[in-house]
């Protein structure tokens, strides 16, 4: 998305959490579970198995690990050494499980898919313009996004505003990834 470039107010910034993890295990993307007959059906562009797949099984338990140490780092104190080592290994599982969305479109991985790692691309776009169009849709500017996260201009920052429009986002959204066939138990956007 263009941005017109000048100094802006009252910016504030949704992020997608581990977006494309999140959508390699929502949609359960990996390079055999991409079938013409599969049952999560992105747009009759992609097709996938419901039968867990071998990256989203990996992937899973880093996720879940990141989240673990996001929750331990909150109740430390970010000067200790013990603080910055916690943080180190949530940064890790971070890149880690990132990972696997570039070595799926990897040609010498063994697990190569380029169809795969496009799907996730594919969905991050859409995901990103469906925020879009939702924030656009309630009457606020979004200013720029990319990858996975947007800005959106406010007339005043309202923290509890803000608060409520997370909580109706990602309503919305656990509601738009179940559309696609996908079981909550995978639906990080809850």
């Amino acid at each position: 998305m263009k941005c017109n470039p000048k100094l802006y107010e009252n910016i504030v910034v949704f992020d997608f959490k581990s977006l494309y993890p999140s959508i390699m295990i929502g949609f359960n993307i990996s390079y055999e579970t991409l079938k013409d007959d599969g049952e999560i059906n992105v747009d009759d562009k992609y097709r996938f198995i419901k039968k867990k797949g071998i990256i989203p099984s990996i992937v899973k338990p880093f996720i879940d690990k990141k989240a673990e140490l996001e929750k331990e780092l909150e109740t430390m104190d970010k000067r200790t050494q013990e603080y910055k080592s916690l943080d180190i290994k949530r940064n890790a599982t971070k890149i880690i499980s990132n990972s696997f969305y570039g070595v799926l479109g990897f040609r010498n991985f063994r697990l190569y898919k380029k169809d795969a790692a496009s799907a996730i691309t594919y969905i991050a776009k859409k995901s990103l313009k469906k925020a879009i169009e939702w924030f656009k849709d309630k009457g606020y500017d979004v200013i720029y996004g990319d990858t996975d996260s947007i800005f959106v201009q406010f007339n005043e920052i309202d923290i509890d505003k803000i608060k409520d429009l997370t909580e109706e986002i990602n309503i919305h959204f656990k509601e738009w990834i179940e559309s696609y066939g996908i079981h909550k138990d995978n639906n990080l956007f809850d």
